[in-house]
């Protein structure tokens, strides 16, 4: 590369990174406003951010198929997905410090009976979905309940920029501390699906995301009129331990907050593994097309992403 092109990158790097230390400025000052407040200069961040970078936005392909509308239409979705992103990074400064509950103040969950009515059997629960904006305040709730789950997924090291990384780890170790619930970090530990049967052998509940497979078992599916890969690790819990499967997913309603978190129905994975992987990801396509910018691999932005989007083929 010459020289000059190099020196263009850096400094264009250097505008990047100043900008993004802006941004997460602005998330930490909102955290410290009043909470409907706080929640309107995230927003207000987050469209900026989008503006900023429009010029270097992807949206999911099969996402802005399936759901058939017009470019304006989408544009506005993912300006959306922006303002949810910023509201979920809000959350996570928010959380360690509140002194009211989560529950109620950041998240109301609808179909917590289905979650306590599996556990009832005495054999654990796992929690799946696509990756969502949110998660965390939703565990944190869950955690209050008596339900502190343990969330199985890559850690920052591995799917991060950089910059974010040491925020990222910091930020989980705070909500560890502050509410119980843990993350067991897929290539980081070897033992991490048997740490995982046992937390359901002890009547736990387990989370996993579905959509965004290793190198290992996976399966193809259906998803937005699509054919991507999702991840068979709860399918294949589920077998293994008799654990039911839950499907969750969160959304916003006009009123922004706090954020509204669905768990469906139990079911437990029989029968052929593939059969059962595609039941998972039936479940999340009607989700997703209901609330696709809820989904974090909706739209994203080459270089400015801590995680890149999912490819669907």
């Amino acid at each position: 590369m010459p020289t000059h092109s190099r020196t263009h990158a850096t400094h264009a790097a250097g505008i990047g990174q100043a900008r993004h230390r802006l941004y997460l400025l602005v998330l930490d000052g909102a955290s410290h406003l009043p909470l409907r407040l706080g929640f309107g200069v995230a927003r207000l961040a987050g469209r900026l951010r989008h503006r900023l970078l429009l010029g270097s936005l992807r949206v999911n392909p099969d996402a802005a198929r399936s759901l058939e509308r017009t470019p304006l239409e989408i544009r506005t979705v993912a300006r959306r997905a922006a303002e949810l992103r910023a509201s979920s990074e809000l959350e996570d400064r928010l959380c360690p410090r509140l002194r009211e509950p989560v529950l109620g103040r950041l998240v109301r969950i609808r179909g917590l009976e289905n979650l306590e009515g599996a556990l009832e059997h005495g054999k654990g629960a796992v929690l799946f979905s696509v990756h969502v904006w949110s998660a965390d305040a939703l565990f944190a709730a869950l955690a209050e309940l008596g339900h502190a789950p343990t969330v199985v997924g890559y850690g920052p090291r591995t799917g991060f920029l950089p910059f974010d990384r040491e925020l990222r780890l910091r930020q989980v170790r705070q909500m560890e501390r502050r509410f119980g619930y843990r993350y067991l970090w897929m290539g980081e530990d070897p033992f991490v699906a048997v740490r995982a049967a046992g937390v359901l052998r002890a009547n736990g509940v387990v989370v996993m995301f579905v959509d965004l497979p290793g190198q290992g078992a996976a399966v193809d599916v259906d998803l937005l009129g699509g054919r991507t890969r999702f991840a068979s690790g709860p399918a294949l819990l589920s077998q293994a331990t008799g654990a039911p499967l839950l499907d969750f997913y969160l959304h916003r309603a006009e009123t922004w907050a706090p954020v509204i978190a669905e768990i469906g129905t139990p079911f437990v994975a029989a029968g052929a593994l593939e059969g059962a992987v595609e039941s998972c990801a039936k479940k999340l396509d009607a989700h997703v097309r209901r609330d696709p910018a809820q989904w974090t691999f909706f739209s994203s932005r080459a270089g400015s992403d801590a995680l890149d989007a999912a490819a669907p083929r």
